[in-house]
């Protein structure tokens, strides 16, 4: 498991963190964000499979160029947003969800 260390979290929770809660427009309403340990907002997934919310994903990235998960090289073009649209492309090859994957990777929002 990967752990994010003190002084970076605070970066991420500063910049990246928002009160909102799932929508209607959200594809994966119960999935939680591995960084900021909310709900993912406008969840966007990496070329390696990996989601975080995309302000969680502009602020790693400003920081430095590289995945928070898998430290490889990462730029926000290769990122793509996970929308309603596109989600069961996606679904399958989603590597960091929490818990139980059928809550997780749902597109229904539900109660934990």
């Amino acid at each position: 498991q990967r752990r994010v260390h003190g002084k970076l979290k605070y970066i991420f929770k500063t910049k990246a963190h928002t009160k909102s809660h799932p929508t209607s427009e959200n594809p994966l309403p119960n999935f939680i964000d591995q960084i900021t340990m909310d709900h993912v907002v406008q969840p966007c997934i990496s070329p390696q499979g990996y989601v975080a919310g995309k302000r969680t994903w502009v602020a790693a990235l400003e920081n430095r160029p590289k995945c928070p998960f898998t430290n490889v090289s990462l730029s926000h073009r290769s990122l793509v947003a996970l929308t309603f649209e596109n989600i069961d492309k996606y679904r399958d090859t989603i590597k960091n969800w929490e818990g139980n994957a059928a809550i997780a990777l749902s597109s229904v929002a539900q109660d934990v």
